[in-house]
């Protein structure tokens, strides 16, 4: 490594992330056989999933109480929760499902359901859009039935492909569940349990292969996939675009957010106005990773909340009430 060739030249960090990435492989195929830990391996590890620890609680965007990022912390690296001990024996789910030490109940069957994690986060979604694409951009707009039988979460007028309307649709799921039995998709590929019930949701399934093919087989990608209309269809049909804006309970950001987030980017050239410069901090200083460190705490926030709400910690009143 001390060599004057111009080989070596950064070397060192070559051959550290050759570790790094050989560890995190090792590690991969010991939990291979244990599918709610290897659907947590590669959940944490999708895009912006672990953007919240890089973070500098300096401004309140960033900030998260201890109850919360305990919470975070305990779910990202497999733990018990330390919530969980309380609520023990003597809280049950909304369904009536004992709680499990590791969240999952918690986490999927609430007692306030999943409202109150969604407004967090399409609330921190409708500024990082906002701040690019200023009044184009409407949350939850009220005039959608010309083009629409739902309600998007966010619509840009005039910005899709060839000037249609761009209509997005916010999805915060878990890869694992309150069984902790997650689908096997999961532990092999990112997303593999939530982005297919996400785009059935909202974009629905274009028809593949004859009946006579037999029933779809994820494993090979082989048999009959039937027609089934998404709830944008008719948006669909009258040429507009949607994206589905995909989160996992984990933090990864799904495929469409992180494209999104690109374009957002270049349109910026990736920089901060001077306004935003006063409510960043040091790990922060271009528009992407401010924009992504404050999304990510917004969903962490959003599921610890949820999580603590369900086991009854006091510290987690709705947040909404502060915001």
């Amino acid at each position: 490594m001390g060599s004057e060739s111009d080989y070596l030249q950064n070397a060192q960090r070559r051959y550290s992330q050759i570790i790094h990435h050989s560890g995190w492989l090792r590690l991969a195929v010991r939990l291979h056989s244990h599918g709610r830990e290897a659907t947590r391996l590669v959940s944490v590890s999708q895009h912006g999933a672990g953007a919240f620890l890089n973070a500098v609680p300096s401004r309140p965007h960033f900030q998260m109480p201890t109850w919360a990022l305990r919470i975070a912390v305990q779910k990202r690296l497999g733990l018990p929760l330390q919530a969980a001990a309380a609520a023990a024996g003597e809280r049950y789910s909304r369904h009536g499902k004992s709680f499990d030490c590791m969240g999952d109940v918690a986490q999927n069957d609430g007692e306030a359901g999943h409202q109150t994690r969604h407004f967090l986060l399409l609330e921190a979604l409708a500024v990082a859009f906002k701040s690019v694409w200023g009044v184009r951009v409407q949350r939850e707009p009220s005039a959608y039935i010309d083009y629409s039988d739902y309600r998007p979460d966010l619509v840009a007028e005039g910005l899709g492909p060839g000037g249609c309307i761009m209509a997005m649709d916010l999805k915060l799921f878990d890869a694992i569940g309150s069984d902790g039995t997650p689908d096997v998709r999961g532990s092999m590929v990112g997303f593999g349990n939530t982005q297919p019930r996400a785009r059935l949701k909202t974009v629905g399934l274009r028809e593949r292969g004859a009946p006579a093919d037999g029933p779809f087989r994820p494993k090979d990608g082989t048999g009959y996939v039937p027609q089934r209309d998404g709830d944008y269809a008719r948006t669909l049909a009258k040429g507009h675009a949607v994206y589905t804006l995909l989160f996992e309970t984990f933090g990864g950001f799904g495929p469409d957010v992180v494209d999104l987030l690109r374009r957002l980017a270049a349109e910026r050239q990736n920089r901060l106005t001077t306004g935003e410069y006063d409510l960043t901090s040091w790990s922060a200083r271009s528009w992407t990773t401010f924009t992504t460190q404050k999304l990510s705490v917004a969903v962490h926030m959003a599921c610890a909340a949820e999580i603590a709400q369900a086991f009854g910690i006091s510290t987690a009143g709705d947040p909404r009430a502060a915001a």
